[in-house]
C-alpha cells in the first residue's frame, strides 16, 4: 500500500470525535435520551464518565411498562442522578406512565432542583387513573416544596391529572417565565394557584381535558404575561359546556384560542 493510500486510510479511521473537548461532547449527548448517552460509556476509556457531564437529562419509561420493569426504571434513574454527582442540570425531562412511588418520584425532582435546573419537565405518573384509585382525593399531586423555591427555574411543563399547590408564599418560582400545562383532568382552584405563584411569568399554555364538567370558570392574573394559548378539550361532543376565562394580564401580546367548545373570554387590561 502507498504512502498516499495510508494516508486515505489513517483519515478514514482516525476518530475525531473523541479528540473535541468535554464541552463540545456534552452538548452533542443533550440532543439524546439518556438511555442512549449512558450507552457511550462503553466506547472507550475517553468516554467512560463523559456522560454524567452532559447538561441535559432526558428519562422516559416506554421500555418499563410491567411491574418488574418498572423497578429497572426506578434503579435507573437513581443511577444517573448519582453519577451525575453535584454536576448542574439545564434541562430536566421525566416521564413516567406507571411509577407508584411517590417519594422517589418526589427526590428525583428534589435532585434537579438541588442542581440548578434551569428547564424541568415531568409527567406525573398515570396510575391515579386505577379503577382502584378513582376517589378525587387520589387524583391530586403535590409538589415538593423544594421546586416552590427553586430560584435557577425558568421553564417549567407538566403533564399532570391534576395540580394541587400548597399554600402560596412568598418568593415562589421567583425566576419562572415559561409555563406549560397539559393537565387531563381540569381543576381551575389549582390552576389559578400555580398561576399566582408566578410573579415573572410571560409565556403560558394551557391543554386541558374537560372531562365531564359542563360548568367552568377560571381566571388567569399574570401581570407580566406576554404570550398565551389555551387548548380546551371536550370529554364528549355531546355535552353542552359554559366556559368562562377571565384574564387579567395588562402587558399580552400574544392570545391564540384552540378551542373545540365555544367558551367566553373575558380581558381585562
Amino acid at each position: 500500500m502507498g504512502s498516499h493510500s495510508k494516508g486515505r486510510f489513517k483519515a478514514c479511521t482516525e476518530d475525531r470525535i473523541s479528540g473535541l473537548p468535554n464541552e463540545i461532547l456534552c452538548h452533542i449527548l443533550s440532543f439524546l435520551e439518556t438511555d442512549v448517552v449512558v450507552k457511550t460509556s462503553f466506547l472507550s476509556h475517553r468516554w467512560k464518565n463523559v456522560w454524567t457531564k452532559a447538561p441535559t437529562i432526558t428519562l422516559w419509561d416506554f421500555d418499563y411498562r410491567n411491574s418488574f420493569y418498572r423497578d429497572r426504571f426506578g434503579e435507573f434513574v437513581d443511577h444517573v442522578l448519582l453519577s451525575h454527582g453535584s454536576s448542574d442540570i439545564h434541562t430536566f425531562q421525566l416521564h413516567c406512565s406507571e411509577f407508584e412511588d411517590d417519594s422517589r418520584f418526589d427526590a428525583w425532582i428534589c435532585a434537579a432542583v438541588e442542581r440548578n435546573v434551569v428547564e424541568l419537565e415531568f409527567s406525573v405518573p398515570c396510575y391515579l387513573c386505577e379503577e382502584s384509585r378513582m376517589d378525587w382525593e387520589d387524583w391530586l399531586y403535590e409538589f415538593p416544596r423544594s421546586l416552590y423555591m427553586c430560584k435557577t427555574l425558568v421553564v417549567l411543563k407538566l403533564r399532570l391529572l391534576s395540580v394541587i399547590t400548597i399554600t402560596p408564599t412568598l418568593d415562589c418560582f421567583p425566576s419562572l417565565k415559561v409555563l406549560h400545562l397539559t393537565i387531563c383532568h381540569t381543576d381551575t382552584d389549582s390552576m389559578e394557584k400555580l398561576i399566582s405563584c408566578c410573579p415573572v411569568l410571560e409565556d403560558l399554555i394551557i391543554v386541558g381535558s374537560l372531562q365531564e364538567f359542563s360548568y367552568l370558570e377560571f381566571i388567569i392574573s399574570a401581570l407580566k404575561l406576554k404570550s398565551l394559548l389555551i387548548y380546551l378539550e371536550p370529554f364528549s361532543r355531546d355535552y353542552k359546556y359554559d366556559i368562562f376565562v377571565n384574564i387579567n394580564a395588562p402587558n399580552l401580546e400574544n392570545f391564540e384560542i384552540v378551542d373545540e367548545v365555544l367558551a367566553t373570554y373575558y380581558l381585562k387590561n
